[in-house]
């Protein structure tokens, strides 16, 4: 079973508005990216969620999708990862860490993804794209413990250059996958995208 997470706890302090709420077509960010993982062949969708939590959740309260409040999330990341790992069903063999401000990653990415980890052997599949490493990022449960010991400095980079002989870095046709909604150009420069079909 693979586990989708998608990481949603952040202030967006250098965007200036909660970016999770953004308008991305008919729907929100957050949406988009959620229906993105849903139509994927990722069995659970996982979405933690801390700043506004209770205004986020009531967006999604639609989809059928996990929701964990990350009590710590004004720490970093690294907490909304663990907070995800936590929570993954039973059975789960690896986790899918997607991010909020990537709503052009669609579903057929995440499965190239997910088809390249169940059919090439390795337990870190990482894609890329022009020579750099992007998201989202899956990883196999074997390092579960590892996961959830991270450094909050070093992130799940860690993981990944700790079992690079285990790592499969995946070319992509896009460049979804390095882009990040980060300032309100980058916001507008992904609607525009979105309004002429490209990804």
């Amino acid at each position: 079973m693979i586990s989708a997470i998608l990481l949603a706890a952040g202030e967006s302090r250098r965007m200036g508005r909660l970016k999770q709420l953004l308008p991305f077509g008919s729907k929100t960010v957050i949406e988009t990216c959620l229906e993105n993982l849903l139509a994927s062949k990722a069995d659970e969708v996982i979405v933690v969620l801390g700043h506004r939590y209770d205004e986020v959740r009531a967006q999604i309260q639609h989809l059928p999708v996990k929701c964990v409040f990350n009590l710590d999330y004004q720490q970093g990341m690294s907490t909304s990862v663990k907070a995800g790992v936590r929570s993954v069903g039973a059975g789960a063999q690896a986790v899918l860490i997607a991010l909020v401000d990537q709503p052009l990653v669609t579903s057929g990415i995440i499965d190239q993804l997910i088809d390249a980890y169940m059919t090439e052997g390795k337990k870190v599949v990482i894609p890329e794209f022009d020579g750099r490493s992007g998201h989202p990022i899956l990883i196999d449960l074997a390092y579960r413990d590892e996961i959830l010991k991270i450094d909050p400095r070093s992130g799940l980079r860690r993981v990944v250059y700790n079992h690079w002989d285990e790592t499969l870095k995946l070319p992509v046709k896009t460049d979804a996958v390095i882009q990040n909604m980060n300032t309100w150009d980058d916001y507008q420069q992904m609607i525009k995208r979105r309004q002429s079909g490209e990804n």
